[in-house]
This record gives structure tokens, C-alpha cells and sequence, in this order.
């Protein structure tokens, strides 16, 4: 028997972003189940499982996100024990943040983060997409107030 072929459409309507994926999809006879895996994942699977990823965070924020938005890169001066008191500093850094915003009678921040270790000097900073409604560059850079931070919006 012969596997008939046919075209998939997959469609992602994220605010004003539109993704579409076409691809080819063999239509074969159901076995009685899939077999377990017996090695590991290949690497030209892996990078496009990190691909997939990559696509589902933009998703995320074109959905969440306007132009009016921050993304911020913020950095220690001082390397942290570990990355434990980081997320700490991190988290007093978003109360301040929705402090400021309370105080504007703004809702919470709504944010996407990814925290990254540097491959040189091992430090860790966080990269991040928040909500810019009501905030400053200044704002932004006195709450963090552990080290560099970079706005753009």
C-alpha cells in the first residue's frame, strides 16, 4: 500500500504577529503503538527542539508585548555566591518595580525572563521583557541598582 502525502497547515496569531508553518505529512497505516526509545536524542534533533523553543518565546511575546515595552539587560557589579542569591536580587528588584507601579495606580509588571551565565567571567545576568507602561529608563536603573543595566524599548 502506498502512503499518501498530503500538506499540514499550523497557524500562530500572536497579537499583530502571524506565523504560519506548511510541511509535508506522510499518511501511513496506525501500528499497534510506538516503541520505546532506545537512543539518545540526535544533535540535528536537539537543534531544532532549541529552534521550536526559540519560536515559542517569541510567540510569548508578541502575544504579551507592544512597542511601548522595555527589554533589559541587567548585570551585578559584584558576582553573586551563586545563582540562588541572584534570583533573590532579581525578585527585590521586582518589587520595586511594582512599588513604582502601585504608587502610578498601574496593575503588576507582567514580564519574560531568561537568566545567562557568561562563558568568560562566569557572571550572570538577566535578559527580560516587561511591561513599560508608567516606567522610566531611570526608574528602571534605580531599582535595579546592583550594577549595569541596559534599556531599549
Amino acid at each position: 500500500m502506498r502512503a499518501k502525502m498530503r500538506y499540514r497547515e499550523q497557524r500562530f496569531e500572536c497579537g499583530d504577529f502571524l506565523e504560519v508553518n506548511i510541511f509535508l505529512v506522510f499518511e501511513v497505516p496506525r501500528s499497534c503503538g510506538r516503541r520505546k526509545r532506545r537512543k539518545p536524542t540526535s544533535e540535528i534533533q536537539e537543534k531544532l527542539n532549541q529552534r521550536n523553543r526559540e519560536r515559542e518565546v517569541n510567540r510569548v511575546i508578541c502575544a504579551n508585548f507592544t512597542d511601548e515595552d522595555y527589554y533589559i539587560t541587567l548585570t551585578f557589579r559584584v558576582k553573586p555566591e551563586s545563582l540562588e542569591a541572584a534570583e533573590r536580587a532579581f525578585r527585590s528588584f521586582l518589587g520595586k518595580i511594582n512599588r513604582i507601579r502601585r504608587r502610578l495606580g498601574l496593575p503588576p509588571i507582567k514580564y519574560v525572563k531568561a537568566v545567562e551565565v557568561g562563558k568568560r567571567t562566569g557572571r550572570i545576568h538577566f535578559h527580560l521583557v516587561i511591561s513599560g507602561e508608567g516606567l522610566t529608563s531611570k526608574d528602571i536603573a534605580k531599582a535595579w541598582g546592583r550594577g549595569y543595566v541596559d534599556t531599549k524599548p
